[in-house]
């Protein structure tokens, strides 16, 4: 028996009525490389059977991907990975979203002066949101505002947050003078506002703010508002003095240039650690950015970022790629219970609902695609989960680590190792690190010393040092003791003090042993000779 199809243009089409028969629609949507239209059917021959149309058989058709295309989705999809592009409108933190881009353009627009705490754990969507209302600001009012970007784990103290901001102000109005733009005359900006001396330096942007409020009335120029961004709020706020976080507060309360301060934290005690000083110049305003508690909710906000907008497919050459391209990715999502990607989502939903987790798994997955297979692998679904989970959270921390970091951890477990002590500080750890310096370089030396060579290898300064230790805190391997009254799991513990900062006399336990960094440090380490010592 045999089934007749007719296609746009009234050809006839002939197919076996088999149980396996393939219609018109499953060659256009299943077929890797073209999108077939029906209109293109009838190249196929009449006598054609089910076994003769596969899948991976060459079609003839009016809508080939390119490579132009290919490569314009892996780069949609990997700046929405990456947070660059995001369907904010259909997630749970949209609300937050409106409130800060009102406060923000309130500023731009009406001069009004605000400062905002946004808390919420990491993976929770704060910076998403700053960066999607900044993103709006900037295509509706562009040269209108400038923002200032702050994030205390690069600009650790308030000597590098201040340089940081008259570089910011050196480059934003430097731009603005080349598109005649700028608000500030060339001659006020003959010398950079950054100085040697950080007291002069930060003299200088209060001037540059100054000099404009002075000419005001005389010239009727409209001040350029000011957006800080501060990323890990709380680690200025354990300075004693808080000298940046006064300054900026009080500005943005007494100053007639238009300033509003947003602080992004992970901590819910930010603000009771706020001198009193500076605690009474914040607004109070606290937006609380919450996970999603519901399972459904997770999983259409990760697969949110795979999909593309309507408007960006109609932007390719083969407008039903894209849109093919998003039927893909929902029939991933739609397997099932059994499924590797609903148990990677159950996995992550009910631990640390870290979309960054999986995010790196699809970014693997994006860079396989080509012209050949344009769509997500399932098949390889399995194995990139695995290669990407397999290695344990120690093990992958210490591969991760870079020379200095790698030196001052078993400069620690070294010590810990010779004296017996549960515990070690930084000072503890770089006096070991100097003496194990010391050792290895009379070894070098008396092993060249034949050839009347002589060897020194780098030796790292202590400030140096003291931020790789920091960055063995953030990585787990340094760990406060707990206290016996805690109620947390250790694992629970580890990751709500990630963000503390520590002091040099800080006693802290070591994640891992001496015995352990020898199996783990490869052989081409520098610190694998230590180890032999």
């Amino acid at each position: 028996m045999q089934r007749r199809f007719f296609n746009s243009t009234n050809h006839e089409v002939d197919k076996s009525a088999s149980n396996n028969g393939i219609e018109s629609n499953d060659l256009k949507l299943n077929h890797p490389v073209a999108i077939c239209q029906n209109s293109n059917i009838d190249n196929i021959s009449n006598d054609a059977t089910p076994d003769d149309i596969s899948d991976d058989s060459p079609v003839s058709a009016s809508h080939t991907i390119t490579e132009r295309d290919v490569l314009a989705v892996k780069s949609r999809i990997l700046s929405q990975l990456n947070g660059g592009v995001t369907h904010i409108e259909d997630s749970n933190i949209f609300h937050g979203y409106e409130i800060v881009r009102n406060i923000l353009e309130k500023t731009v627009t009406q001069g009004e002066r605000h400062s905002l705490l946004l808390v919420g754990p990491r993976s929770s969507g704060k910076s998403t949101i700053v960066k999607k209302s900044l993103k709006y600001l900037t295509e509706k009012y562009p040269q209108d505002f400038l923002a200032i970007h702050l994030n205390s784990v690069i600009h650790s103290d308030d000597s590098a947050a201040v340089r940081e901001i008259a570089r910011q102000l050196d480059l934003t109005t430097r731009r603005n003078i080349e598109n005649k733009g700028a608000h500030f005359t060339a001659s006020q900006l003959e010398t950079t506002i950054e100085r040697k001396s950080i007291h002069e330096t930060f003299s200088n942007i209060l001037n540059v703010l100054n000099i404009s409020l002075e000419n005001v009335e005389d010239s009727g120029t409209k001040h350029t508002p000011l957006v800080f961004i501060i990323d890990e709020f709380e680690k200025f706020t354990s300075n004693y003095k808080q000298t940046l976080l006064y300054n900026l507060l009080d500005m943005s309360q007494n100053s007639d240039v238009p300033i509003t301060v947003i602080g992004l934290t992970t901590k819910i005690n930010a603000r009771d650690n706020m001198e009193k000083r500076v605690n009474s110049r914040f607004s109070q305003r606290i937006l609380t950015i919450l996970p999603t508690v519901k399972f459904a909710d997770y999983v259409e906000n990760v697969m949110s970022g795979l999909l593309v907008s309507e408007a960006f497919s109609e932007s390719l050459d083969a407008s039903p790629y894209g849109r093919e391209w998003n039927g893909s990715i929902k029939r991933m999502f739609q397997d099932g219970k059994n499924s590797d990607i609903h148990m990677l989502c159950m996995r992550n939903f009910n631990t640390t609902k870290n979309y960054r987790e999986i995010h790196n798994i699809f970014k693997v997955l994006l860079s396989e695609i080509s012209t050949d297979n344009p769509y997500f692998d399932n098949s390889r679904l399995s194995d990139v989960i695995q290669k990407c989970t397999s290695i344990g959270n120690l093990q992958s921390a210490v591969c991760s680590l870079s020379d200095s970091e790698l030196l001052i951890l078993v400069a620690a477990a070294k010590w810990i190792e010779k004296f017996e002590s549960p515990t070690v500080n930084f000072n503890l750890a770089f006096c070991e690190y100097i003496s194990l310096m010391k050792e290895s370089d009379s070894v070098a030396n008396a092993s060249f010393s034949i050839n009347n060579m002589k060897v020194n290898k780098k030796h790292w300064s202590k400030k140096a040092l003291r931020n790789s230790w920091e960055v063995l805190f953030k990585c787990n391997l340094l760990v406060e003791p707990l206290s016996t009254s805690s109620t947390q799991s250790a694992s629970t513990e580890r990751r709500a003090i990630k963000t503390v900062v520590i002091d040099d006399n800080t006693m802290v336990l070591l994640d891992i042993t001496l015995d352990e960094l020898n199996v783990l440090v490869g052989d081409s380490r520098l610190a694998k000779k230590l180890l032999r010592l």
